[in-house]
């Protein structure tokens, strides 16, 4: 996108002026989303174009979950950048919220069942939304990160992720979670 339709341009610049990185900000308040008759996510810009089958992805989902939020289309070319959810309105976050979900299908831990501290790592056996899972965590430091909303991303040593809200675990859940903590 050349400039059309954005609120504006940011860009990294190396040394001898050369562009290495150039993002473009859509306007929040000239974009709509709505979904079609098949589901899937359409987004508008102002009376100028619409484009009938978007991805939504996040440049940082484990550490920045509030901010810099891809528009691409069905081809995965770049259409633009929101800077951040709080920006969208209602309507169009609850649905960029949606499709976020739908893309990373990160399942939510519900119980942790068993917890074995060894050596500085951890084995944890868990029930999520998609049923039970093993979890071997080699470098929690590394690998459990707090997000802004108190929710927790645990990465385990195959490189899933795995979501803990603290809040809905059961007590013997929470007395695990605080253990891993």
């Amino acid at each position: 996108m050349s400039g059309r339709h954005t609120g504006s341009k940011g860009a990294v610049v190396s040394e001898d002026g050369a562009v290495k990185l150039s993002l473009d900000f859509l306007d929040p308040e000239k974009i709509t989303f709505d979904r079609t008759g098949t589901g899937t996510l359409r987004m508008h810009i102002a009376d100028e174009v619409t484009y009938l089958d978007v991805r939504i992805r996040q440049a940082f989902p484990v550490s920045d979950t509030e901010h810099y939020i891809e528009i691409c289309g069905k081809d995965k070319k770049h259409l633009g950048m929101i800077y951040s959810f709080a920006s969208l309105s209602e309507e169009n976050r609850r649905l960029v919220e949606e499709e976020i979900e739908r893309s990373y299908m990160i399942p939510v831990v519900s119980a942790i069942t068993k917890l074995t501290l060894r050596h500085g790592s951890m084995h944890l056996e868990v029930e999520t939304n998609r049923g039970h899972a093993t979890l071997y965590i080699f470098h929690p430091h590394d690998d459990i990160t707090y997000l802004r909303d108190g929710r927790l991303r645990v990465k385990d040593a195959l490189e899933n992720v795995y979501e803990i809200r603290p809040w809905a675990l059961d007590a013997s859940s929470t007395q695990h979670l605080e253990k891993m903590l």
